[in-house]
């Protein structure tokens, strides 16, 4: 007998005790392994996100700085079609102050409407004379004192030359200008318009204002844009003030005409260098953004620290769970000792763990046998268990004799017979709406004691809550007539719960009656499968020829979204009214209908939203506006649903003068192979043709037919001169109406047949800045 319990002892050493280590050890590590693998994954993810972000913005910045650019290159084109920019660059006499102040405002205007520009010049070398944007001036004191380029004197521009094309970037240079300095890129411009070979115009882009721009876009403290002429390698910063050390390779790992991203090193420290260089672009330069690596470690830090501290109470876990597992298996193996006198039982098949698990399980079943008093007492300890002994009983397919009775549960029921009720909790949408979970548990426990109290005033009652909305109610009778009373009571429990019928529809079936365990098992599955519906516990009768389901298409709803947008408001209150009509036709119930209404409404506020409209001005969300709309009655709903659509269609009309000059361009830009007209547009921009054509003169100095002809013409010269395209394909991309037309509208505007022009102008693979 020593011999067995030494082997014991030993079996908790070597076996239960490394169990139930590993049991505590296993989870720890598997998250400490976890939030490794979370750690260097985020530094991975970090890194391709802070990459992709960059390449993006370095891409926008060109983008939108090229826009601008190419948008100044054809209003200067076109201002070859203005009297007074033609009298002042082709006179060989002082024009009068009328023409003076005409092109001031003409390239003050340009000036304002793009914020890259620094200043517009027209140098008519003839008469020695400066017209720019701030005014006339005498062409030595201008280029000396109102606007010195360090680095082109006035004798640059007397001798300045230059053949096709008619535009052409020169090396950025500091400019002085009403006491400040900031960094210019002159374009020169000739040829502006016929006979005015004396005349140049020159406009000046400040490439300090695009490298602040980007600087503002910068997603680390210590990040910096650049801006890099692709010719001699020269580098600008925001201040003109570049001096960093590059390493060797920096040069060599741009790719012109594309991205590249690489590692260099810059001033002695790790950077991780981006760079974007378009094709074709106004200036041939690279967009550059260097990155410390001391900022993307930054980034990351937090979370390192966070792994760090796991490490130490990963530590301090596996020395205490040490400790604990020592606690939690010496009370058993003091059990194992408190058995020892008992003879262990023999296991022909099994070895000696299967001796001493059945040593221990006969010898503790034994001791309770022997006391029932300690039996009943770790039974009241346990109610939650018993209880949940007793649902798995009720469950279960297991045949159960009436001796079971008292060996199956603790519950030594009184009477011989049983009825199984089942109740089914099932909140409403309003309840929802006005109750949070907390209150739902709330509630549901005053349910379960108004059913206990209820009940248990005439019967042996038991309250059991199995699952998360269920509630088994047993019932304990003498005898089978003592049933009798049970609809009384379930109209009793009626009057009680009537009025929070709207909150809480239940779910009740009953089993009939029984003797023994075994028909207590047949009552309860008669109930579960008895469950009838019933709202606040009063019985209603379901409406068969109802549907419980409303019909909103996809495309209806895409069609009301697209409505609404462009405040077509008559048409989108016809489609709701057709919506509405179709989904009476089917007799939906009111539940449906008001989903149906729910669904509409999230449309009109999503619109509201996206055209800034403030249709909650006190801050109480989408949900609950729509939850006091649908408390009113239909007709009051549906007057609420129009008057919404009006504020819509009422802040659109209001907003009719709010035009982007800029949004009015780029709209002809993207539609120039359509049949564009005023009438179009301004049917585009919400607004009237004469207004637009008054609006179009007033921004850009031309009236819409003009720059429309123009744009066209010069959207043909980049074709023509970038891509083989046949002349029949191009007039028809341009939205001519045939091709005479088209040759006879740029024969007009350059003095060439598109043919002409063609054959006299290098291919976009010869000319390459």
């Amino acid at each position: 007998m020593n011999n067995q319990f030494k082997s014991v002892k030993r079996f908790f050493h070597d076996k239960f005790f490394l169990r139930v280590y590993a049991y505590i050890i296993l989870p720890i590590l598997i998250v400490f392994i976890f939030l490794m693998f979370t750690v260097f994954s985020y530094n991975g993810r970090h890194m391709s996100l802070l990459k992709n972000s960059y390449l993006t913005k370095l891409e926008s910045i060109c983008y939108e700085s090229e826009t601008s650019l190419r948008n100044v290159s054809i209003m200067i084109n076109m201002l070859s079609d203005n009297e007074s920019f033609i009298s002042a660059a082709t006179q060989t006499v002082q024009t009068d102050i009328a023409t003076d102040n005409n092109i001031s405002k003409i390239f003050a205007q340009l000036k304002q409407n793009n914020n890259l520009i620094d200043s517009i010049i027209l140098y008519n070398r003839a008469i020695n004379t400066v017209y720019s944007n701030s005014g006339k001036f005498n062409a030595i004191g201008f280029f000396t004192n109102d606007y010195y380029y360090a680095e082109y004197k006035k004798n640059y521009w007397d001798s300045f030359k230059m053949s096709l094309p008619n535009e052409t970037p020169l090396a950025p240079t500091i400019v002085n200008a009403s006491g400040k300095q900031r960094i210019v890129i002159p374009i020169v411009f000739t040829n502006v318009c016929r006979d005015s070979s004396n005349s140049i115009v020159i406009v000046n882009v400040n490439l300090s204002q695009i490298i602040s721009t980007a600087n503002d876009k910068k997603l680390t403290n210590n990040s910096r844009f650049l801006v890099m002429n692709n010719q001699n390698h020269n580098i600008f910063n925001e201040n003109n003030d570049f001096k960093s050390n590059l390493s060797g390779n920096f040069f060599d790992e741009i790719a012109y005409n594309s991205s590249s991203v690489f590692n260099s090193t810059v001033d002695g420290k790790k950077t991780l260098v981006m760079t974007y260089s378009p094709k074709n672009a106004v200036l041939n330069y690279s967009y550059i953004v260097l990155v410390p690596y001391s900022d993307i470690n930054n980034r990351v830090s937090q979370i390192t620290f966070i792994l760090i501290i796991s490490i130490l109470v990963l530590s301090i876990v596996l020395l205490t769970s040490y400790f604990n597992t020592k606690s939690i298996y010496t009370p058993i193996e003091n059990l194992v000792s408190l058995f020892g006198n008992e003879e262990a039982p023999s296991d022909k098949k099994g070895g000696t763990d299967a001796n001493i698990f059945n040593l221990l399980h006969n010898s503790i079943q034994k001791t309770l046998d022997n006391n029932r008093a300690l039996s009943n007492k770790m039974q009241k300890t346990l109610p939650a268990l018993q209880e949940r002994c007793i649902i798995n009983f009720l469950n279960s397919n297991e045949y159960y004799t009436p001796e079971d009775s008292g060996d199956t549960f603790s519950i030594d029921f009184k009477y011989e017979y049983f009825c199984s009720i089942v109740i089914k909790l099932i909140p409403t949408e309003e309840f929802y709406n006005t109750y949070t979970n907390k209150d739902y548990n709330t509630i549901k426990s005053g349910i379960h004691d108004i059913i206990l109290s209820v009940f248990s005033e005439k019967f042996e009652t038991y309250v059991f809550p199995s699952e998360i909305d269920t509630l088994y109610v047993l019932l304990n009778f003498s005898e089978k007539s003592s049933g009798d009373s049970l609809d009384k009571i379930i109209s009793e429990i009626q009057s009680i719960m009537n009025a929070d019928k709207d909150y809480m529809t239940l779910k009740i079936g009953i089993g009939r009656i029984y003797p023994h365990l075994d028909g207590l098992k047949k009552s309860h599955q008669e109930a579960k499968n008895s469950l009838f519906t019933v709202d606040g516990l009063a019985h209603i009768k379901l409406n068969e020829s109802s549907s419980d389901k409303f019909i909103l298409k996809m495309s209806d709803e895409t069609l009301l979204f697209n409505l609404l947008i462009v405040a077509r408001t008559n048409e989108a209150k016809k489609l709701i009214e057709k919506i509405l009509k179709d989904n009476a036709i089917r007799n939906i119930s009111d539940g449906a209908r008001t989903q149906l209404y729910i669904q509409i409404f999230n449309v009109v506020f999503k619109v509201m939203r996206m055209k800034s409209i403030n249709y909650d001005p006190e801050r109480k969300g989408d949900l609950n506006i729509i939850t006091e709309i649908i408390r009113l009655q239909p007709t009051d709903i549906y007057e609420t649903l129009i008057n919404y659509i009006d504020i819509i269609n009422s802040c659109t009309d209001s907003a009719n003068t709010k035009i982007d000059i800029q949004a009015v361009t780029l709209y002809i830009e993207e539609n120039l192979n359509s049949e564009l007209c005023l009438e179009n547009i301004a049917d585009n921009f919400k607004t009237t043709p004469k207004y637009l054509s008054k609006f179009f003169k007033n921004k850009l100095g031309i009236n819409f037919t003009d720059y429309l002809a123009n744009l066209r013409i010069n959207k043909a010269k980049v074709i023509l001169t970038e891509t083989e395209k046949p002349i029949n394909e191009i007039f028809k991309e341009l939205g001519f109406n045939n091709r005479n037309t088209f040759i006879r509208a740029f024969k007009k505007v350059t003095g060439l047949t598109p043919s002409e022009f063609r054959k006299i102008t290098p291919s976009s693979s010869a000319d390459k800045h």
